[in-house]
């Protein structure tokens, strides 16, 4: 057990280097040169010595390499060269995907659950949208730290104009919608549409159908009747997962039947969604000075940070000491600020109103009745093509030792 925590206490500590490192490379070829900027504060003897770093670089790694010795130094190397795509790709994914929703769940934190669920639900099933928006972020804040060319920085203040201006009408959308959870009701407006020949159950109880093979003398039989086998229990396991689920997800909506839950779910979306557009017209306003420091009446030599506060008070159509906008683009986006504040604020309000006609209880009483039926279908598909009950389906998949089991224990123990 000793043993495991010291490794494991290792993975961390090298997880935690290696993460400074590639910060203090992101910082230096993306944002500032860290070392020069805290050489030229602290260490002013150093700063003409900076142009040999390099030596000191390659004389530190081959030092590293000598403790290290070749494979482990080898091993390591190519660890931290991919570390960026590690991260990308598996740390952050598994962050929001299962260490947040399961630390929600043992603290029974439901409201917060609700909300979490239902934003990665929409953000998932949008996801070509959601990375073009976070890729077009990412690469605007990137430029702004770097460049002093004007038409970069229009298109700068432009894509947080457009990022803006999205958001706000995604709130509306939300606000004048009917209730929409966890994308249940747009599976109901499926059901609804009789163009939509297959809603999302259809699509899962469709494999059944589809999973007899066709008869091929090239086959061998023992073979056939394996992959008979292999697909009737990845559709069991399907059908009792999202089942499983389903039952789960559909008890949890009634408590959405009370308009406290209902208004604090909004107010914590209202909340994120004022953060975020503070933070758009922060990189707007400092976008704006960089273009032309005339834009603004300044009595300090402002940093971003500056524009972070003086944005906040803006959006409450208030004003700072030290920066006043004097330029018509700066006058401009001091007028889109507490514009943006109201109309967000506004959503809020709506939804208030919303809830007080009990409006929002006809659309979500209709969802749970189309939820409720769904279970049913699912329950039949197993009677109906696997001649098994919901009971019996769980322990031929124990006795297949399904991964199902597990997570359906789980989920048990939550409810």
């Amino acid at each position: 057990m000793d043993d495991k925590k010291k490794k494991k206490s290792k993975r961390y500590l090298k997880e935690i280097i290696f993460l400074v490192l590639w910060s203090i490379i992101f910082t230096k070829f993306f944002i500032v040169d860290i070392e020069y900027v805290l050489s030229e504060k602290y260490l002013p003897g150093v700063v003409n010595f900076l142009s040999y770093r390099f030596i000191f670089y390659l004389f530190l790694l081959i030092l590293v390499w000598y403790i290290l010795g070749s494979k482990r130094f080898f091993k390591n190397l190519a660890y931290f060269i991919g570390f960026p795509f590690y991260v990308l790709f598996w740390k952050i994914p598994k962050v929001f995907l299962w260490n947040i929703p399961r630390y929600l769940f043992i603290k029974r934190y439901w409201i917060m659950i609700y909300s979490y669920i239902n934003s990665m639900l929409n953000n998932l099933s949008n996801f070509k949208f959601q990375l073009f928006k976070a890729v077009l972020f990412f690469s605007s804040l990137i430029l702004l730290f770097n460049t002093e060319i004007k038409a970069v920085l229009y298109f700068v203040l432009v894509s947080q104009l457009f990022l803006l201006i999205i958001l706000i009408i995604d709130k509306f959308k939300v606000a004048f919608q009917p209730i929409g959870l966890f994308k249940i009701n747009e599976e109901l407006s499926k059901l609804k549409d009789k163009k939509k020949k297959k809603d999302f159950i259809d699509n899962i109880i469709s494999k059944v159908e589809d999973a007899e093979i066709v008869e091929d003398e090239n086959t061998d039989k023992e073979k056939r009747q394996e992959k008979i086998e292999k697909d009737k229990k990845d559709n069991i396991e399907q059908i009792v997962l999202i089942k499983s689920l389903f039952s789960f997800l559909s008890s949890r909506l009634k408590d959405f039947l009370s308009r406290r839950t209902y208004i604090i779910v909004f107010f914590l979306k209202t909340l994120t969604a004022f953060v975020t557009a503070w933070l758009f017209l922060s990189i707007m306003n400092y976008a704006s000075y960089k273009i032309s420091h005339s834009e603004y009446t300044l009595q300090i030599i402002p940093k971003f940070y500056n524009f972070i506060f003086y944005t906040f008070h803006s959006m409450l159509h208030g004003n700072i000491q030290g920066i006043l906008p004097s330029g018509v683009l700066a006058q401009i986006i001091d007028i889109i600020a507490p514009i943006t504040s109201i109309l967000i604020s506004g959503t809020l309000l709506t939804v208030f109103f919303t809830v007080k006609t009990d409006q929002y209880r006809d659309n979500l009483k209709e969802i749970i009745a189309f939820s409720d039926s769904q279970l049913d279908r699912l329950e039949k598909a197993l009677i109906d093509y696997h001649k098994l009950t919901m009971d019996e389906a769980l322990v031929f998949l124990e006795s297949k030792k399904s991964y199902v089991c597990v997570i359906v224990k789980e989920i048990n123990k939550i409810e």
